[in-house]
């Protein structure tokens, strides 16, 4: 296999004939994308001729023989589709080309639908009083993430108990955060990990990373803001306490 001191490297093409063809096979030249195999688990897709700034990726947690399967797809033009390796009983996806801000926008409304449906589907099982919802979201160019932390009157008076256990009952913190303003943070409710709910993240990340960059911050500010309307409308449904919230906010 081609190891030199980046690591183990193939270059996939953007035109070949068409089909699916092992990237172990493929020999691209000045107009391919380079794929890394790096010897800590890790993958890292860059255009060859570094002017493709968009058709760059980074994937985790992939050994080297999940690496060496890896196959291209080109569509009838013989234009490279997309990069995956074929398990089982799907194929993992690891690049998509996106060609326009059309096909961006259509791909991340579709899955931020999709998720929002089933986190909102999820919300709705739940059978005892909500009384504070989290949605928490985050985005840095590689990983993604949309979750919600739904939070019982058990949960939150679990907080409020245990800060006028150790601070007593009027405790102000050095920010003026009193109790009733830490039951509001999300942070506070490592306990309620049972009740967070995510969706396919994962694919969500792989969309805004073929996503050109000077535009992925736009499209993760759409579909966290697609997810947090999904959210909100599911609210009626749900049995809540009368001092209810929701709370929204991007995290670093």
């Amino acid at each position: 296999m081609p190891w030199n001191d980046e690591g183990l490297v193939y270059r996939v093409p953007y035109k070949h004939a068409p089909g699916e063809y092992a990237v172990t096979a493929l020999f691209g030249g000045a107009d391919s994308m380079k794929v890394t195999y790096l010897d800590y688990c890790e993958i890292v897709g860059r255009a060859a001729d570094n002017d493709k700034k968009y058709d760059d990726f980074r994937i985790y947690h992939v050994d080297e023989k999940s690496f060496a399967a890896m196959t291209a797809v080109y569509d009838e033009n013989g234009v490279l589709k997309n990069i995956g390796i074929s398990g089982e009983n799907a194929r993992r996806l690891l690049y998509i080309r996106i060609d326009d801000p059309q096909t961006a926008d259509r791909m991340v409304r579709s899955l931020a639908g999709k998720i929002g449906k089933d986190i909102c589907a999820e919300l709705t099982r739940k059978t005892e009083k909500a009384r504070r919802l989290f949605a928490e979201y985050f985005w840095d160019g590689e990983g993604f993430d949309y979750h919600v932390i739904y939070a019982t009157e058990a949960d939150v008076q679990k907080v409020r108990d245990e800060y006028a256990k150790e601070y007593g009952a009027d405790y102000v913190d050095k920010y003026g955060y009193g109790i009733n303003e830490h039951i509001d943070q999300s942070g506070e409710y490592s306990h309620a990990d049972d009740n967070m709910i995510k969706g396919d993240n994962d694919r969500m990340a792989l969309i805004l990373s073929c996503i050109p960059r000077e535009f992925e911050g736009d499209y993760f500010r759409l579909a966290a803001g697609i997810l947090d309307e999904c959210v909100k409308g599911v609210i009626p449904q749900l049995d809540r306490t009368e001092d209810f919230k929701f709370i929204s906010k991007q995290y670093d």
